[in-house]
């Protein structure tokens, strides 16, 4: 708690979860709105969970060969593309932009803890860790409260404004040294 970095990971933790948690939990009953049949939604949502795993995989790898900012950047800008794109879209688009969530999303889960230890050290990482994913919970929580508050396309757009704000925390992230990634 005793470092600008340790607020800015936060918040870009923070930053990152609201457009999957928002879409996430009414991806099926949303998606039939929006022309899917039951039986596509479901397929949907399977395909998503090894979207995630995909980015898991796939984003923390590439963080190590461009940097954690780099691949943070690169999933935020992924998560605005899909949510700018969610607004109109139907069918197929609509379940593309749901796993393109569901990709950033798991490659954020797998990124942060190193960018995380790169920024705050490997001393007590898993506290560290822990404190900085007080960001995801209230994002988690806030998410939900929002979807109640506003419509669901206000909803996507505030996401989508948030994501900017990670976009930007993460730039704004102080230069490493050039050993790390």
């Amino acid at each position: 708690f005793k470092t600008k970095e340790y607020y800015m990971l936060t918040v870009i933790y923070f930053c990152a979860i609201p457009a999957f948690v928002l879409l996430s939990s009414i991806f099926v009953s949303y998606g039939t709105s929006k022309g899917l049949s039951s039986a596509l939604a479901v397929t949907g949502v399977s395909v998503a969970s090894l979207m995630q795993v995909a980015g898991r995989f796939l984003v923390s790898t590439a963080s190590d060969k461009i940097g954690r900012k780099g691949a943070m950047v690169v999933c935020f800008v992924i998560t605005i593309a899909a949510i700018v794109f969610l607004t109109f879209s139907t069918g197929t688009l609509y379940i593309v932009c749901f796993w393109l969530l569901s990709f950033t999303y798991g490659g954020t889960a797998a990124t942060m803890p190193s960018l995380i230890t790169d920024h705050l050290g490997t001393k007590n990482a898993g506290l560290v860790c822990s404190l900085v994913m007080i960001g995801f919970g209230l994002a988690s929580i806030g998410t939900s409260f929002l979807a109640k508050a506003v419509s669901m396309s206000s909803a996507f757009v505030i996401a989508g404004a948030v994501a900017i704000v990670g976009i930007i925390m993460v730039l704004l992230l102080p230069k490493l040294g050039k050993n790390a990634a």
